[in-house]
């Protein structure tokens, strides 16, 4: 999507980074309704930001499958700026922060501790080892700026791993000068009053140290000057009320309108939105759909080499697809890497599948997903298959031990027990008395097992 009336906001975010190039730790957060544009608020930024002298950009999104996966938003931010480093200039960025950054960067371990001298590491308690790893990080950032500044731009929260939210609240409670710029960002409509993103979310709003940018529906000014940009011409008075009246002023809804009216023969703008979108499927080839409704189950940026190759029940992805889905405008594709276009879309592509073909797509893409444990069990579970769900689960905790063994792993390790009663209970579901004496134990064990974990995670 297009920029259009969003000059204020993109003002407010630089006069923050200005703040952090003084050495004042500036926080910031984004949010607003699904569609509003923050992504694309955030990425003009980036955009601008390119050749700017002594301004460091590391922005990572959390994605929803990758929810279980310790630091996902922060190592994908920090990807980018430390491995366009030369080795030369790793021990004097990484400084003593080698092993924590090894650990969040497990593509990057051997390369930093060719580079990098380190020391054995110190066992801890998990909040000690959360604190190190923070002040490493900003130490990291802060040698990285060398002077300017560093922005720390984190997308979509609400898909955020326990360790990550960890991270945001833990940098709430500092009082330090550093030459760093936090910029977190969420989607309000997504949190229920029991979502775990619920509380940094309320503690964001109340920190009086945290700017709060919420993007609002666009007026009719600007939703008049949204459509003049995407579709390059002025539209008739008519064609403005109705996607005026329909879309609210949410930018996303009205791209969507413009792009079926000129896609889509015989559109109505009277259509819902996933009317729209299931109309725009129905024009791609079979190739090229396969290729949409996979990304819209994968969720996230990834390598299309990965994919192609993957036998589905109505066919084997192949490359010939791909630019096809990409043109339609449902998928993107970046130096090599292709994902769904917009998380919305994907919600539509995956409610328009009959429960089989859904699991069955999921189920494929966990048996060759390349990636952390725990994104290939976020598959698992949606393919129905508890037994491998399970063993993941328990992977996963192994796997997040290293970084976040009070958060992250202890969720895998519950989960896990939660699974293997689930898997029982459909053993036995006729079997009602024993149904009964599973959830019992079941919730024993949980209790036994939290209780283990974090006596052993306090000894360290």
């Amino acid at each position: 999507m297009q920029v259009v009336g969003r000059e204020r906001e993109l003002g407010r975010l630089g006069a923050a980074l200005e703040r952090a190039a003084a050495g004042r730790l500036s926080r910031v957060v984004v949010t607003g309704a699904t569609g509003m544009g923050i992504s694309t608020l955030l990425s003009e930024l980036e955009r601008r930001l390119v050749g700017e002298p002594g301004v460091i950009v590391a922005r990572g999104a959390a994605v929803e499958p990758r929810s279980g996966h310790p630091y996902a938003a922060l190592s994908a931010a920090l990807e980018g700026p430390i491995s366009s480093l030369p080795d030369s200039r790793l021990p004097e960025v990484l400084g003593p922060a080698a092993d924590e950054i090894a650990l969040l960067l497990p593509d990057m371990a051997a390369r930093i501790r060719l580079a990098c001298p380190m020391d054995v590491p110190m066992q801890s308690a998990p909040d000690q080892r959360r604190g190190r790893l923070v002040e490493g990080v900003l130490g990291v950032l802060g040698r990285l700026a060398s002077g300017g500044a560093a922005l720390l731009a984190l997308d979509d929260l609400h898909w955020a791993d326990p360790g990550t939210r960890a991270f945001v609240e833990f940098m709430l409670g500092l009082d330090v000068a550093l030459p760093v710029c936090l910029v977190v960002s969420y989607h309000h409509d997504e949190l229920d009053r029991r979502h775990p993103f619920g509380p940094v979310a309320a503690a964001l709003a109340e920190h009086p140290s945290v700017e709060r940018i919420e993007l609002e529906p666009f007026r009719p000014d600007e939703l008049l000057r949204f459509i003049e940009v995407a579709s390059g011409e002025r539209p008739t008075a008519g064609l403005f009320a109705a996607i005026v009246e329909r879309s609210g002023g949410n930018p996303l809804v009205a791209d969507q309108l413009l792009a079926a009216r000129r896609l889509v023969p015989g559109a109505r703008l009277s259509d819902t939105f996933d009317e729209l979108i299931e109309s725009r499927l129905g024009l791609l080839g079979n190739a090229a759909a396969r290729w949409v409704r996979v990304l819209a189950a994968v969720r996230r940026p990834i390598e299309s080499q990965s994919l192609v190759g993957m036998r589905l029940p109505d066919g084997t992805l192949t490359e010939r697809g791909l630019p096809e889905a990409v043109e339609c405008g449902l998928a993107t594709q970046d130096a090599g890497r292709v994902r769904i276009a917009q998380e919305r879309y994907a919600e539509t592509i995956e409610s328009l599948l009959d429960p089989i073909g859904r699991q069955a797509i999921h189920a494929a893409i966990a048996g060759r997903l390349p990636g952390p444990p725990a994104e290939q069990t976020w598959h698992w579970e949606r393919a129905l298959r508890l037994d491998r769900a399970r063993d993941g689960h328990v992977a996963a905790g192994v796997a997040a031990e290293a970084l976040d063994p009070g958060g992250t792993a202890l969720e895998h390790y519950l989960r896990a027990l939660e699974l293997d009663t689930l898997e029982r209970r459909v053993e036995h579901a006729t079997d009602w008395r024993a149904l009964v004496a599973d959830r019992h134990w079941a919730a024993v064990g949980a209790a036994v097992l939290a209780g283990v974990l974090l006596w052993r995670v306090l000894r360290e």
